[in-house]
């Protein structure tokens, strides 16, 4: 079954966490900008396949956190649609200062 994984770092910016995450996995993100978004965000994999989404959690319309039950964690990384849950999440706890917020 797939999962949907969001996880949350209080520190560092979104360039620091982007590092993080492409060391612990071994990919490099593709950078994009949208305001939906909330400007400049990063992306890896593809819609119909387990893919990673980070970005910054402000909304540019209103400075709100577009996941307001996590207002502390200045960037998020969504991870959708992955089979393989369990090896992703031991992966990005081990001393990254990344914290698990969800997982569905």
């Amino acid at each position: 079954m797939s999962s949907y994984i969001l996880f949350g770092a209080r520190d560092g910016s979104i360039c620091q966490v982007r590092g993080v995450v492409e060391g612990v996995f071994g990919f490099v993100f593709e950078e994009r900008e949208s305001l939906y978004q909330g400007g400049v965000y990063y992306v890896y994999g593809e819609r119909s396949s387990e893919n990673f989404v980070l970005k910054e959690n402000v909304d540019p319309y209103d400075d709100e956190p577009p996941e307001d039950e996590f207002p502390n964690h200045k960037v998020l990384l969504y991870i959708n649609c992955t089979e393989r849950a369990a090896a992703v999440i031991r992966m990005l706890l081990r001393k990254t200062g990344i914290e698990l917020l969800r997982n569905e």
